[in-house]
């Protein structure tokens, strides 16, 4: 659940991961800690209402919630309602935004503009803790071409592996992040995701602005070493209604 998200792939950096162990108390706690009157701006389109009072409390300091770690190191894949293809690999917090880009950008230039397989991908990361972030990427073939997309991405996956990340890729992810960092300065809500996020499991915000400033000193050497760590804990998820390949597994050294 912690990988895919808790109602399918793709779905767990809407707040999926964490909903079914959220309890009241939290919210509350989240929300006096918050909503209070050094910490929140009222906006309003034109004057604001004659005679509006706002009376906000003080803030009220409440202690972190604990993360149950136990829960979060065993990776688990749960039912999803999708008829399709997902992956999912952890890399650490400053470099998985970034790693997800060269992703994107290899799949979409290998799957859909040389073959034809799929036509988008959804891409998500959700934080696990200070040093793990999940990379969940989501294709979208037609059923008949599941299983080429999938023979198709293992062996993108290991080209990658075997002569790493190049610079077009590299460029690809710099400029993604950048109209990203540009997006998320200009939506409130993203901020406010992202320390909610950051208060339920204990682990400091990352924002775009903070990967495009690493990503500025990567290189596709490190990007290249990152990819192949992160490749280690690679899970594959596959449309229970496909018959698979006999032996696909086993020949690429993965888990499906």
């Amino acid at each position: 659940a912690y990988r895919f998200g808790y109602t399918g792939i793709g779905k767990s950096s809407a707040g999926a991961v964490a909903l079914p162990a959220l309890t009241l108390d939290e919210v509350v706690s989240w929300a006096r800690a918050h909503l209070t009157k050094d910490n929140l701006v009222l906006t309003f389109v034109g004057p604001p209402p004659d005679g509006i009072s706002i009376d906000l409390p003080e803030r009220v300091s409440e202690p972190a919630r604990p993360v149950e770690i136990d829960a979060i190191t065993t990776p688990t894949v749960v039912p999803s309602s999708r008829h399709s293809l997902g992956f999912s690999v952890v890399a650490p917090p400053p470099i998985a935004s970034l790693l997800a880009s060269v992703l994107e950008h290899e799949i979409m230039s290998e799957l859909r503009q040389q073959h034809g397989l799929i036509y988008s991908t959804d891409l998500y990361l959700t934080d696990i803790d200070e040093a793990r972030t999940a990379i969940d990427v989501f294709l979208d073939p037609l059923d008949e071409q599941v299983i080429p997309a999938l023979e198709a991405l293992l062996a993108l996956l290991a080209r990658l592996r075997e002569h790493g990340v190049g610079d077009d890729a590299v460029d690809y992810a710099r400029r993604s992040l950048d109209d990203a960092a540009k997006n998320y300065a200009a939506a409130a809500s993203h901020l406010l995701d992202g320390l909610a996020r950051a208060h339920f499991t204990s682990s400091p915000a990352d924002t775009p602005q903070r990967a495009l400033a690493f990503a500025e000193t990567a290189t596709p050497a490190s990007l290249t070493d990152a990819l192949r760590a992160a490749l280690t804990g690679l899970l594959l998820a596959v449309d229970d209604d496909q018959d698979l390949p006999e032996g696909l597994a086993e020949r690429r050294d993965v888990t499906i």
